[in-house]
């Protein structure tokens, strides 16, 4: 425990110095190695006094206070002051991006004017960091050992105090405090005291990780690698990931210390993916006014069955797997044919007493409106119609698509069509009535 305890002191010491020489530094070109000693020895001492090894863990147990949260509400505005909410959802395999279902390598933060003292923000990093044993510092102290308990007893403090009051940053207060200026929507059940939140509030933990992990993708070192060898066109055999139309968000404007500790260390800086909605392809049932074939099927859907069909009847070899082949597309092509009429029919019934559909053939009448399911049951005629115009429809649409380039069937060839057409018919005539 005290080694992990002086090696976050320095590493902090050294990160205040670091800041303080990069303020004082900037935009200067003349800055030699002189000048930058210089700078450092100007703050050493109120470095080494803020990070002193025997005070700076009693400040730390003075200054603990409930501001660890999980979900900050000064995310939605920086004026937003609520109760520290703390959430640390279970792992569920249901599918959803949410807390407790990402392994995030920070799960808290500190929000609002708590970011602001060094005190509080120290004692969030330190907590959370992990010791030599892979736990949490936090995590240490609540199962205290050995050395936990003599670290604590060295500053002369009560271990069991000294746990409670770092275990309350890390709980939400029994008085729960909320703030307009979060916009939350809450929806009304029967029950006058029920309700559903309908706006959560964001997780500052899920937000950075997400941020973390695109910056891995697009700034590590084998990334920039492999981007080097792209613009050579030279092989790399990890590659690189990339991301397009990220839209990077500022919470807290020049002030992300008054949003949260993860803002300020990510610079107020988050990442949102591109989030646009589908390209719907329109599709509409189109009723048949005169002739279902030529009203409502559109040629282009079935261009590539077409010309696959083609191919097989143009092969060099017919053997039984040739064959097979053929008459699977046919298949699929009145397949699709069936399901487009099951669709019309599944409209409103008597649709073709409508005198703008009186030109439609008897037949098709009877197949596509659902009003007429008991004349498809008694009169059977309509249904050898029904195959003579899917026949004809089938070799028309091979002839379109394939204009100068389709083949002339022999009249055997046309048989066989036709009586497999036929037989697909008869098999699906329960789903045809």
């Amino acid at each position: 425990m005290e080694k992990v305890y002086s090696d976050f002191l320095k590493e902090r010491k050294r990160l205040w110095l670091d800041k303080k020489i990069s303020s004082e530094t900037k935009n200067k070109k003349d800055i030699t190695d002189e000048k930058i000693q210089a700078i450092r020895d100007k703050y050493l001492p109120e470095a080494d006094q803020r990070y002193d090894y025997s005070t700076w863990f009693l400040k730390a147990v003075k200054e603990a206070r409930p501001f660890i949260t999980s979900h900050p509400s000064t995310f939605t505005h920086p004026d937003a002051k609520t109760t520290a909410i703390l959430f640390k959802g279970g792992f569920t395999v249901d599918g959803y991006l949410k807390s407790g279902n990402v392994e995030i390598n920070q799960k808290f933060d500190v929000f609002g004017n708590a970011a602001t003292n060094a005190v509080v923000l120290d004692t969030f990093i330190f907590l959370t960091s992990k010791g030599e044993n892979g736990q949490s510092i936090i995590e240490s102290f609540r199962e205290p050992t050995k050395s936990s308990e003599q670290f604590v007893a060295s500053f002369n403090l009560d271990y069991t105090d000294v746990v409670s009051k770092f275990h309350k940053m890390f709980l939400i207060p029994e008085k729960l405090v909320t703030n307009k200026l979060v916009k939350q929507i809450y929806f009304p059940l029967s029950e006058a005291t029920d309700y559903h939140l309908l706006s959560l509030l964001p997780s500052s933990a899920l937000t950075f990780e997400q941020k973390s992990r695109i910056d891995e993708m697009k700034f590590s070192k084998s990334a920039e690698t492999a981007r080097a060898n792209k613009k050579q066109n030279l092989y790399d055999e990890n590659g690189f990931d990339e991301l397009f139309n990220l839209t990077v968000l500022g919470y807290g404007g020049a002030h992300p210390e008054n949003i949260s500790v993860l803002a300020i260390q990510n610079r107020g800086a988050a990442y949102l993916l591109q989030s646009t909605p589908p390209v719907l392809e329109k599709r509409h049932i189109r009723l048949p006014r005169y002739d279902f074939f030529k009203n409502s099927l559109w040629m282009r859907e079935y261009k590539e069955s077409f010309q696959s069909l083609h191919k097989l009847a143009m092969a060099s070899v017919n053997n039984v797997h040739i064959r097979q082949a053929i008459e699977n597309i046919i298949k699929y092509i009145v397949d699709q044919v069936l399901f487009k009429a099951l669709s019309i029919r599944a409209l409103e019934p008597d649709w073709t007493l409508d005198e703008y559909y009186q030109a439609l053939p008897l037949y098709q009448k009877i197949w596509l409106d659902n009003a007429r399911a008991d004349e498809r049951e008694t009169n059977e005629t309509w249904l050898d119609d029904l195959t003579q115009a899917l026949v004809r429809w089938l070799f028309r649409g091979y002839e379109d698509c394939l204009k100068q380039d389709a083949i002339t069937f022999a009249d055997g060839e046309l048989l066989h069509v036709r009586s497999m057409i036929e037989n697909l018919i008869q098999k699906d005539k329960e789903l045809l009535i």
